[in-house]
This record gives structure tokens, sequence and C-alpha cells, in this order.
């Protein structure tokens, strides 16, 4: 693991410098680099921490090729302990020294178009700048709005999208998303899909971080976003370039009852951050924990069951 104390220091040494956190994602990181290989980028680095892995990541990425490294401009960061998202892209960030940070996961297929988004940033004057993503099959994935009580509750519970759709014709859930909209042209959004975002170095300085400590996995994403908003930094949403994401990766790495927890315990951490009703939305947590195993047409499964009571462990405990 490196000593934060002997990361270079040196600003803007790079135009761009691409990071990726990882966690037991061998295939994932192995597709990811062989398309970063293929790119026709100039003056960047390629930073990949890796968060204790134990499925074969951390010794696939100690065998690179010294030609790939060098081509990448790779370092790498083998962490003794899995610190979260959060912690890790930190750790990316002192190592990095590019003008603009490209913040990715990593099941991302990169192609030429990141070019076209460097050059797009580089020529105008947005601090954080998204792609349109797509899965393997073309499928977009749509930006958001900010979360607010209501978003957060009609959209993230089982209990409120019911109720949502039987009050309010799923109002709230295509409140949420930007997808009932064709954008043409370029457009101000509140919430990039975070899998796949550009920064400028200057702009994680002013936020004092890119994602917060406090939000070790979830939310770490809305909370910068919020942040972002309400430094008044604009965040836009390129339309015409398109970036595979392969999404759920996380998914198949945590344990649902795991994923639950951190999740429901993120998300009323944000709320209480934000002032969003906190203890208004943990009580309505609390009922939707216990009552969603119960609005299904049949009997719940054990893992639902399982799922529901970390929820309501995260939702007491945040």
């Amino acid at each position: 693991m490196f000593d934060l104390r002997t990361l270079s220091k040196e600003p803007d040494s790079k135009t761009l410098s691409i990071l990726i956190v990882t966690w037991n994602c061998r295939i994932h990181i192995s597709n990811c680099i062989e398309s970063l290989r293929g790119l026709e980028l100039e003056n960047f680095e390629t930073i990949i921490v890796d968060n204790h892995s134990t499925d074969g990541t951390a010794e696939f990425l100690a065998t690179i090729d010294t030609q790939t490294i060098n081509k990448l401009g790779l370092k790498l960061v083998f962490q003794s302990f899995n610190g979260g998202l959060s912690q890790a892209s930190d750790v990316g960030i002192r190592a990095s020294s590019g003008k603009w940070v490209l913040s990715c996961n990593p099941d991302i297929i990169f192609n030429e178009d990141v070019n076209k988004m460097l050059e797009y940033a580089q020529s105008h004057n947005f601090p954080i700048l998204a792609p349109q993503l797509i899965t393997a099959d073309g499928t977009p994935q749509y930006c958001m709005r900010r979360f607010t009580f209501t978003r957060l509750f009609f959209t993230l519970t089982r209990l409120g999208r019911i109720l949502g759709r039987i009050v309010a014709q799923d109002f709230f859930g295509r409140d949420l998303y930007y997808n009932y909209e064709t954008f043409l042209k370029p457009v101000l959004v509140e919430h990039p899909v975070a899998s796949f975002f550009m920064i400028n170095r200057d702009a994680v300085q002013q936020l004092g971080c890119l994602f917060s400590l406090d939000l070790p996995i979830y939310f770490g994403d809305t909370d910068l976003f919020s942040r972002a908003m309400m430094q008044n930094m604009h965040m836009v949403f390129l339309p015409a370039i398109k970036v595979t994401h392969r999404i759920g990766y996380v998914k198949t790495v945590l344990h649902p009852e795991v994923q639950q927890f951190l999740f429901t315990n993120s998300m009323i951490r944000y709320a209480s951050k934000w002032g969003s009703f906190p203890r208004m939305l943990t009580l309505l947590v609390v009922f939707d924990a216990i009552l969603a195993p119960l609005t299904h047409a049949r009997l719940p499964s054990r893992v639902e069951i399982l799922c529901s009571a970390y929820r309501l462990k995260g939702a007491i405990l945040a």
C-alpha cells in the first residue's frame, strides 16, 4: 500500500486521471483495462485502488505487463483492508495529478467517446460532466433529480412504491428520473449516474473531497452532487457521448442482506445530513421493513425476511 505522505503532490502534471476502485471484480476489471488499452488518449494516468479483494483481482492487477502499465500510466494501490468506495477513492485522488479526474466503476467498457468527453470538458466551463451510460444491449441508464424526502420514500422503499402507484399513479417514480425526456443536446442535471463521470480537480478541492467518508459505499455520490449544487456547480449531461456500463456489479459481490443494511443505513444518514426529515423517514423505513415481506402475493422467502430484518437494523442504527 502507498504511504500517502510519499505520493506526488505535483499539481496538474497530467490532463486526465482515470480513477477506478476494485473489489472482487476480476473479470470486470480485466475487460475494463482491455478496453482502456485500445484508446488513443494522451497525457493521462490510470489509478486503480484495490479494496483487499479475495477473488484473484489483486493477483491479476499485480501481474499486469509492463507495456500495459506504461501505456495506461498505471498506478496500483493495494489496500490491506476494505475501506469502502469513499475511502478508496480518497486514496486514489491523493495519488492522482490530473487536471480532470474520471471516476468510474470497474464494470465500464471504454471507447473513443472518452476523448470527445475530455475535449468538451476542456472547451467548456462545467466542473462535472457525465455521458449517456448504456448497458451491453444498448439500454440507457438515466440521470436523476436530487433526492428529497418524498423521492427517497416513494422510490426507494417497497411500501412507498406501492403507495405511489395507488395514490399518485407512480408520479414520484417518473419524477425522479429524466427517462421521459429525450435530450439531443447537452443539458444540466441534478444527479448524474456516478458509475462514470468527470470532475475538475479544482472542484474536488473546493468541495473538500470526492465522496464523503461518512457515507462509505451508498449515497456518497448523491452527497457529492448535493454538495456541488450547494456550491452552484453546474453538472452537464452529454447525451451524444455513450459509454457501456455492465450494471449491477455491486449486487453480485455483496450478500443481499448486507447490501440492504448498508443501503438503508446510508439513506438515513444522507437524509439526516441534508435535513430530509430523517426521523420521519426512519419511522417509515421501519414500517416498510416490517410490512414489505407481507406485500407479496405469496409467502416471503427466507432471503426476503432476512433482507427486511437487515433493513430494519440499518434504519435503527443509522
